[in-house]
């Protein structure tokens, strides 16, 4: 596909076309327009104001990602356990136990 932008006025007046924006996107790029620029002397670091609690998020992932995965004995003891043959699963408890859950998240029980 070829894009013509002679073939728009607007664009060759330096103008931003604005056929087919809706209301919000309009609204958007007139926020984005009245941004003021950076000044030459910032111009080579950035800035943005984060709130305390995107603060508290990237301390939890950071905390989350460095603590040691506790289920690893837990998991290794089931495989232990399907491949000799000892974990039995008793289809009438898995059913009972989704019933029991999903009226729960439903206020039903």
């Amino acid at each position: 596909m070829k894009v013509d932008h002679n073939a728009n006025p607007a664009i060759q007046r330096g103008e931003t076309p604005t056929a087919g924006r809706t209301e919000r996107t309009s609204r958007i790029a007139d926020q984005d327009a009245t941004v003021a620029p950076a000044s030459a002397e910032g111009a080579s670091e950035s800035s943005a104001d984060i709130s305390p609690r995107a603060h508290e998020f990237a301390r939890a992932k950071e905390l989350a990602a460095g603590a040691p995965d506790v289920r690893e004995a837990k998991i290794a003891e089931l495989k232990r356990r399907i491949a000799s043959k000892e974990y039995n699963v008793k289809p009438e408890s898995v059913a009972d136990r989704m019933v029991h859950e999903h009226m729960q998240s439903h206020g039903l029980g």
